[in-house]
């Protein structure tokens, strides 16, 4: 994953949680931010779609859970 690609989706994440970036890193997780609950999760990935024009499916959705693996997904589009 590219520097780039982290600190797109840490800005993203941040818009769509309406926290700090300062409080995401590449290491941040549903698991390690209390804010990044389902809902959220959820809107991070419609933001994702819509920024990117990619297309999720539950499974992806399921598995895209960090901004590590979302940054990754990014640099593949």
């Amino acid at each position: 994953m590219s520097e780039r690609a982290v600190r797109e989706i840490i800005a993203l994440i941040a818009v769509e949680l309406e926290i700090p970036e300062s409080r995401l890193s590449a290491a941040s997780s549903t698991d390690t931010t209390p804010e990044w609950d389902s809902v959220g999760h959820l809107n991070i990935c419609l933001a994702i779609q819509d920024r990117y024009g990619v297309s999720l499916d539950m499974d992806a959705i399921g598995e895209l859970t960090s901004v590590a693996a979302l940054a990754a997904l990014i640099d593949k589009t």
